[in-house]
């Protein structure tokens, strides 16, 4: 019942963080907002460029990226692209890959950091549906095609 529920939660969270992007940019753009980054992915379906705004999670020295219930079109077109563009702040975009994380500690530890990273209210949701998390979530490591670092943004919480 309880994963029934988050099913249902988080696309409305996520629904309603759509709907106020406007806001989020603004924000982001004018104070910074903890780990959130740009991401530019290729549609799957229509060939052409997406953005979306997703918080930034570090685990170590690694960078992920992800999606609690892993229903969401940005997570599809990463998983086909297999590559994508992120923006850092105010920085220049940076190539990065994506890879799969399968269920397993690497994504155990990446839920953890999610629910104390990720800024509120979504670090809540994420605290309290640890379990469906780790069950219905879809996550990416993200790295840089020459293996460099990936920095966070500088408000960003580190593990």
């Amino acid at each position: 019942m309880a994963r029934v529920f988050w099913r249902l939660f988080f696309p409305f969270l996520y629904g309603f963080l759509r709907l106020t992007d406007p806001f989020w940019v603004w924000l982001t753009e004018r104070r910074g907002l903890v780990n959130t980054v740009e991401l530019f992915v290729v549609g799957r379906r229509t060939g052409r460029e997406r953005r979306v705004m997703l918080g930034l999670l570090a685990v170590g020295d690694r960078r992920y990226l992800g999606h609690a219930n892993g229903h969401a079109a940005w997570l599809h077109n990463l998983a086909a692209a297999g590559e994508g563009r992120m923006v850092i702040e105010k920085a220049g975009p940076i190539q990065v890959r994506a890879i799969r994380l399968e269920p397993g500690e690497e994504q155990d530890a990446v839920v953890r950091a999610a629910s104390r990273q990720h800024p509120f209210p979504v670090d809540v949701a994420y605290r309290l549906a640890r379990v469906s998390v780790r069950h219905d979530g879809l996550f990416f490591r993200i790295e840089a095609p020459d293996g460099t670092s990936i920095p966070l943004p500088a408000r960003a919480r580190k593990e």
